[in-house]
């Protein structure tokens, strides 16, 4: 899909859908906040590792997986051409975009879309990289420019159901749902805009101004009580406050200087009255909402010298947190608003691709049935974490 700075990429979203308990039907999980609940999950690694239950071939990408009611949504990009190069010296290339519907327990494709074709859309800078979301029947993914910005797919036949909104270019955005105003509303982030919209129907709610350099949105935004904040590349931040009267939003600050989370690849977490990312730079910071200053940085699961872009993606369970590194490790850790404590780590998959002059993946994983499932250039992998 694309080299560089992508993952959606991408927090606090506290509304549950229909999913069961042990499914991660979208980003961030089934209740959109990036906490895993299953219970029965290892307290540390075994000393050869953790067991691969399955792996199933796969072309590139960065986007994660989303399951659901036993089947697996993923996207990748079929190429023949060399799309591993230095960062922004990526050129147009020759290829597929593929939505795939995979088995959970076999990893066997089921459907897939070819976006590109359906939506007759030019692939973004770093191609399709936003993770699905799984809402009751629909799979809603980010598309395509002119034609549809967001679709809503059947997540049993891949057939369109909706289509909303048109940007100049995709963006990297995971899509999300929040609930606000008493209304369910789908969060949608592009290279000129946050906009939101009915998730049933894909009818406009509210539209406010981004401008992302080199169209590099990818963090879903972050909500802290009224509040919801966005980051990324080139030091770029927006705190919004959400209307309670009506569906809307209101910006607080823009832009503010030396300040919050200018968020790449990884989506931020929210705790403690704090909210915990990886800034541009590769540092791990947490951010005071809404004064967007510091309670502590540093580097983290990256080390004591993290490096531009630096990625690990974090996840909560319990009083612990789960970092997937840019070099294929699982970290088990602690985040609190005394700093950063390592506790495991085991190595899964191999960094198939190129940042910055260093072998990275850049994925999110998806957390499922006391398993994770996380993919690479060339193949996605299930192994257990169960006891």
């Amino acid at each position: 899909m694309r080299i560089v700075i992508v993952a959606p990429i991408l927090v606090l979203m506290a509304i549950a859908v229909p999913a069961r308990a042990d499914d991660w039907p979208q980003w961030m999980g089934p209740r959109r906040d990036n906490v895993w609940r299953e219970e029965g999950i290892v307290d540390e690694f075994p000393a050869d590792g953790p067991r691969v239950l399955w792996r199933a071939p796969l072309a590139g990408g960065y986007a994660g997986p989303a399951v659901a009611a036993g089947r697996l949504f993923i996207t990748d990009y079929v190429t023949d051409a060399d799309v591993k190069v230095a960062n922004f010296e990526r050129k147009t290339s020759t290829g597929t975009e593929r939505v795939l519907c995979l088995d959970e327990a076999t990893g066997k494709i089921l459907w897939s879309r070819d976006l590109k074709k359906d939506y007759a859309t030019k692939a973004a800078l770093w191609g399709w990289a936003s993770h699905p979301l799984v809402d009751g029947g629909k799979l809603i993914c980010i598309a395509g420019t002119d034609t549809a910005h967001a679709v809503a797919l059947d997540t049993q036949t891949g057939k369109e159901i909706w289509r909303a909104g048109k940007a100049p270019e995709q963006g990297y955005v995971p899509p999300s749902i929040i609930e606000a105003a008493g209304a369910r509303q789908l969060v949608l982030v592009k290279p000129d805009g946050v906009y939101a919209v009915v998730p049933e129907t894909g009818k406009l709610l509210w539209e406010t101004a981004y401008n992302a350099d080199n169209g590099s949105i990818i963090m879903t935004p972050v909500r802290v009580g009224d509040h919801l904040y966005i980051g990324g590349y080139q030091n770029k931040n927006l705190l919004l406050k959400l209307k309670a009267d009506m569906p809307g939003a209101e910006v607080v600050w823009r832009n503010k200087p030396k300040q919050g989370i200018s968020a790449v690849n990884v989506q931020p977490f929210a705790a403690d009255g704090l909210v915990y990312g990886f800034h541009e730079n590769g540092e791990l910071r947490a951010m005071r909402i809404p004064e967007g200053d510091f309670a502590w940085r540093g580097g983290g699961p990256l080390g004591e010298r993290p490096q531009g872009s630096g990625t690990a993606f974090i996840t909560r369970h319990g009083d612990r947190f789960f970092l997937f590194t840019e070099a294929g490790d699982l970290v088990i850790a602690k985040l609190t608003p005394a700093g950063y404590e390592e506790l495991g780590r085991a190595h899964l998959i191999e960094p198939t691709n190129v940042a910055f002059g260093r072998p990275v993946v850049w994925c999110a994983p998806a957390y499922a049935n006391r398993s994770i499932i996380v993919r690479n250039d060339t193949e996605i992998i299930r192994v257990s974490l169960a006891k």
